[in-house]
């Protein structure tokens, strides 16, 4: 018997004891309903402040309008 013939040969054999041992597990083993209860400390419940987590927005160096660029400075006056 060829070495690649032996080899498919193991690995379907044992292929099929994984799967035999799943279909067991599904038809023996059932499951058991439970109530669970998380606590959770009040602290993890309040959001945070948003504005303290986001970086300030950076005001436009230049700008650029009708081909000519000012600056934030010039442009607001």
């Amino acid at each position: 018997m060829p070495t690649l013939t032996r080899l498919l040969l193991a690995l379907a054999a044992m292929a099929l004891l994984v799967y035999g041992g799943m279909v067991a597990l599904v038809t023996f083993v059932h499951p058991v309903p439970s109530e669970m209860t998380i606590r959770i400390p009040p602290e993890k419940l309040a959001p945070k402040p948003r504005s303290a987590s986001l970086p300030q927005a950076a005001t436009p160096l230049a700008s650029v309008s009708g081909g000519t660029a000012q600056t934030a400075r010039t442009a607001a006056e």
